[in-house]
């Protein structure tokens, strides 16, 4: 429907998608204060008795308590117990279409009021902190890795001292530092996979991105610059 250009935000906002939950078997009070979103996967009509299953932690956290309270050895901390708002999010649900997900759709949506409505941020923060948020944490730590690692090549390589040449001149041919070119070929190598593996899940449509085309970039002129300063070797001149 969204793709046909349908004005979805009101059966969004809707119980439609984003059901509330009230099983008298579950705790009404926490001193859990922030959203906690976890995965469920099984049949809706037995999640009411799953709640030990799905919220392991709070739950022994819960049980210790109330061991303690009956042995009486329980200490109050003084810390702020709120009401808890269970919700099931049924968005997640949506089955692909013409290997479409629903994703796919929100990316693709005119309709920006959806990203203002509470399941549709929930399901995108969920997506992103369980699957995207650790692979772009490694990406962003293997650059600034490569990039400290061209900086320490360029001042171990070039910025040395320089010698008087049989023409009278100052310059020098300084031995490229294998070790940095070898560390700077291991940073590429996660680029290089991301972007494969972007290419195998995506297909033609991998093109479509200018951002890849600077990805593409980025790798390609990496591995250039690596082959030169092995092959051609370096000079620093000055006349």
């Amino acid at each position: 429907m969204m793709f046909k250009g349908i004005v979805l935000s009101p059966i969004l906002e809707s119980d439609l998608m984003l059901h509330p939950i009230n099983f008298n078997e579950w705790p009404e009070k926490s001193k859990v204060t922030d959203n906690f979103m976890v995965a469920y996967n099984e049949s809706k009509l037995t999640l009411r008795y799953k709640y030990s299953e799905i919220f392991k932690e709070q739950f022994k956290t819960e049980e210790i308590e109330r061991l303690e309270i009956e042995a009486g050895t329980y200490v109050n901390k003084g810390e702020r117990i709120g009401k808890i708002n269970f919700e099931i999010n049924m968005l997640s649900d949506c089955s692909p279409h013409e290997n479409d997900t629903i994703m796919d759709a929100l990316s693709q949506s005119d309709e920006l009021e959806v990203f203002d409505i509470h399941v549709v941020k929930d399901t995108i923060d969920y997506k992103f902190y369980s699957f995207a948020f650790n692979i772009h944490l490694v990406g962003f730590y293997v650059h600034i890795s490569y990039i400290v690692i061209l900086m320490s090549y360029i001042i171990e390589t070039f910025l040395g001292e320089l010698d008087e040449l049989p023409d009278g001149s100052l310059g020098s041919m300084p031995e490229p530092t294998r070790w940095l070119l070898w560390c700077s070929i291991v940073c590429l190598l996660y680029p290089t996979m991301f972007e494969v593996n972007q290419l195998q899940k995506q297909g033609l449509k991998y093109l479509s991105g200018v951002w890849n085309y600077i990805d593409i970039a980025h790798i390609v002129l990496g591995y250039v610059n690596i082959y030169t300063q092995l092959h051609a070797g370096s000079m620093s001149f000055v006349s």
